[in-house]
């Protein structure tokens, strides 16, 4: 997968402020579909290196608050009967209730869900947006420095 990925970002060149366009816009569609991150950084490492670190940072952040807002706003019904019926993610919502924003940096710090089924989660819950979105921000760092070096 990750070949892949890193064939289509080859065909846009060198940054170039085009390919930062590409880049960031891929990074904000990965915060709304359920698959990891992991190749598409790893990818663009291998294409960009560190120079792309600065564009996936806050691209990664738009994705996951806008994943954020759409459950909170417009698909919460149908994600609370999703959530219900698992209880690992009730847990996880129970725990961002009761700890906010702490929560939601060791899930982006290390997690096997994915960020959207995350920022999906974090919708639901009482936590404002804020917090949620610094903490985002701030504890994907450390995946995107590794990934992309």
């Amino acid at each position: 997968m990750t070949e892949t990925i890193v064939e289509f970002l080859r065909r846009w060149g060198e940054l170039s402020p085009t390919a930062a366009v590409v880049l960031a816009l891929i990074f904000v569609a990965c915060g709304l579909v359920p698959i990891p991150r992991t190749f598409v950084t790893l990818a663009a490492g291998v294409v960009y290196g560190m120079a792309a670190i600065p564009i996936i940072m806050p691209a990664t952040t738009i994705g996951c608050v806008l994943a954020f807002l759409l459950a909170r706003y417009l698909f919460a019904e149908r994600l609370w009967d999703y959530v219900e019926r698992r209880p690992k993610l009730t847990a996880i919502m129970n725990a961002v209730e009761a700890e906010g924003w702490r929560i939601v940096a060791l899930c982006r710090l290390a997690s096997p869900i994915p960020s959207m089924i995350q920022s999906a989660i974090f919708g639901l819950t009482r936590i404002p947006l804020w917090p949620y979105t610094w903490a985002t921000f701030l504890f994907t760092i450390p995946q995107i420095i590794l990934y992309a070096y």
